[in-house]
């Protein structure tokens, strides 16, 4: 990054727009940065900080910007799509060509080590596409003597991209997360007209993404639940985790445990407050531990 803009003050600024008075600026911004390590007592020396910018700065994505803005594969020969430190390429292979990803990889692995930066194969990954009944075989892509992982299903930029583009992978972080934020706190209350009204949004867009199906049948082939279970085996599942975690933040709201003095045929874990309504007796403390 900073030799990146040592260019820019040569004139390369201008590309981008930015005053040559903005990079000195910047540039004295970025120089002279050492960092260190402090364990307990022990502090090492001061080392120089020789690219990068500094994390949770203001200016920190716009020089990330600037550094990836001009990143091109020669003759612009594959699309790409780049954003901050991301950058995503695709290729369309015909049966008569082969395939040309090795040489992308390593041109831009080239760049970033001219840029002092560092790629990391375990963060880099390869989808592979093809409806054929018999697909072609290409060797892994490798970056530093290290095979990319080749996977079916790869999230970029938030989105879930899966091999054989099915849409189902949208269905999860686009509208599942929004119908379930904190459905612990309301599931055990939640009334059953509501309940199926959630449920008919996520109806809907299954039958959009799977037309030909019936939405039970759609479930199963996408291997996801109906909201009304995933809500369940959530709030379960945060339910466990505050009365196996004595530290847990929520531990506090559990009723106080309970005390056998004679064998019971099924001994409750907690003493449990009359409930004299039924929002109590269904809010999310009361209504598992009066199951356990």
């Amino acid at each position: 990054m900073f030799h990146n803009w040592l260019q820019a003050a040569d004139g390369t600024a201008s590309i981008v727009g930015v005053k040559p008075t903005a990079v000195n600026w910047i540039i004295d911004f970025l120089r002279h940065r050492k960092q260190r390590v402090k364990l307990n007592n022990i502090v090492p020396d001061w080392l120089d900080v020789p690219a990068g910018v500094p994390q949770g700065t203001r200016l920190g994505p716009w020089l990330f910007l600037v550094l990836i803005n001009d990143l091109k594969l020669p003759q612009q020969s594959l699309p790409m799509w780049k954003f901050v430190d991301d950058c995503t390429f695709s290729e369309a292979i015909s049966p008569s060509k082969q395939s040309s990803l090795q040489q992308a990889v390593d041109y831009i692995d080239a760049c970033s080590q001219e840029n002092r930066l560092q790629l990391i194969p375990t963060k880099c990954k390869e989808v592979r596409s093809c409806f054929k009944r018999n697909p072609p075989s290409f060797p892994l892509v490798e970056l530093n003597d290290f095979q990319l992982e080749r996977v079916s299903v790869a999230k970029i930029l938030g989105v879930t991209i899966r091999a054989d583009f099915k849409a189902i992978s949208v269905l999860s972080p686009a509208i599942r997360s929004l119908l379930e934020y904190s459905c612990q706190l309301f599931h055990r209350s939640l009334p059953n007209y509501l309940s199926n009204e959630l449920e008919s949004i996520q109806r809907r867009a299954v039958r959009i993404i799977l037309p030909d199906l019936k939405y039970a049948n759609a479930l199963k082939d996408a291997g996801i639940s109906t909201l009304f279970d995933r809500r369940a085996q959530l709030s379960s599942h945060l339910f466990e985790d505050i009365v196996n975690k004595p530290n847990h933040k929520l531990s506090g709201l559990l009723p106080p445990q309970a005390h056998h003095h004679n064998d019971l045929r099924s001994e409750r874990r907690f003493n449990v407050p009359v409930s004299k309504t039924d929002c109590f007796k269904k809010a999310f403390i009361i209504g598992h531990s009066s199951n356990i």
